[in-house]
């Protein structure tokens, strides 16, 4: 028998998980682009020698994809400096600051339920915490 508790992952947190979600649109963005890109009259626009056609369509279908990046990043900073700021005591959910309460209970910020011990699993997961 095995024991499904041990061998469950930690969750992501849900903070982690929003920010995550800017990488959908430019994801998608990309996959349209890359069809767009197969059709006959795309492909023969490219296909003159301008070069502000050949490299401009694919910069414009990954374009997306690089603008995301920097708030991404900011955004995971930030969640890293309020963890670390919290020697992991936060909210997964909201980022809340939970030093001053217990190790169980209800997140005056969001009202998610928490428990210390768990969501410090989770935060080393997506290594917020080490």
């Amino acid at each position: 028998m095995t024991n499904t508790n041990k061998s469950k992952r930690a969750p992501i947190p849900q903070a982690v998980r929003r920010l995550w979600w800017w990488f959908a649109g430019p994801a998608v963005a990309t996959v349209f682009g890359a069809i767009a890109y197969q059709i006959p009259t795309v492909r023969n626009a490219t296909a003159t020698p301008d070069p502000w056609i050949t490299l401009g369509i694919p910069a414009i279908i990954l374009a997306p994809n690089f603008l995301v990046i920097l708030p991404v990043w900011w955004g995971m900073r930030r969640i890293k400096r309020a963890v670390a700021g919290t020697s992991g005591r936060a909210c997964t959910n909201c980022v809340h600051d939970l030093s001053g309460l217990g190790d169980t209970g209800m997140c005056p910020e969001c009202g998610r339920a928490f428990d210390i011990a768990a969501d410090q699993r989770s935060w080393v997961r997506v290594k917020v915490l080490k």
